[in-house]
C-alpha cells in the first residue's frame, strides 16, 4: 500500500501554496563530460533551474545554541517547482553548494556538507518543500 504522504500530496501543497513563494533561480556548477584523465579535469558549466522559494532567518534559540550561524538563513524550496528550461524536473534535491537567487538581487549558497550543526539540506515527511541552511 502506497504512502498517503508520497507523490500526490507534495503536488497539491506545491498548487496550493506557489502564490506565496516568490521566484528564485537554483544555480548548480556540474562538471561536462571529460576524458576521465585527472591530469586533465573535466570543464565545468552552471545550470539553472528556476523554482520557487522564500527565505527568513533562523530563530535566536538555534542561533544561540550554536546549531546555526548568526549568518545563516533558511531558504524553503517548494519540491514541485523545479523548471529547467521552463519544463518541471521531477525529483530534483537541492544539495550543498547550490546557490540559490531572487528577483530582487539576494543570493546564498547552501551551507557545505558536513557542516556542524543542522543539516545542509532537509524535507518533510511529504517531500513538498525542501529547506536549505544558506549563507549570504
Amino acid at each position: 500500500m502506497a504512502s498517503p504522504l508520497s507523490g500526490s500530496l507534495a503536488v497539491t501543497i506545491g498548487s496550493a501554496m506557489a502564490f506565496l513563494f516568490l521566484d528564485a533561480t537554483l544555480k548548480r556548477n556540474v562538471a561536462v563530460a571529460g576524458s576521465g584523465d585527472p591530469f586533465d579535469p573535466a570543464p565545468r558549466t552552471t545550470t539553472s533551474y528556476t523554482c520557487k522559494a522564500i527565505h527568513e532567518k533562523y530563530g535566536v534559540g538555534l542561533i544561540g545554541a550554536g546549531v546555526v550561524d548568526g549568518q545563516d538563513r533558511l531558504i524553503m524550496i517548494l519540491a514541485t517547482s523545479f523548471k529547467l528550461a521552463g519544463v518541471a524536473v521531477a525529483g530534483f534535491k537541492p544539495a550543498p553548494g547550490d546557490t540559490i537567487s531572487f528577483g530582487d538581487g539576494q543570493s546564498f549558497t547552501i551551507v557545505p556538507a558536513g557542516s556542524s550543526g543542522l543539516d545542509a539540506v532537509t524535507t518533510d515527511p511529504a517531500k513538498a518543500v525542501w529547506n536549505c541552511r544558506c549563507r549570504g
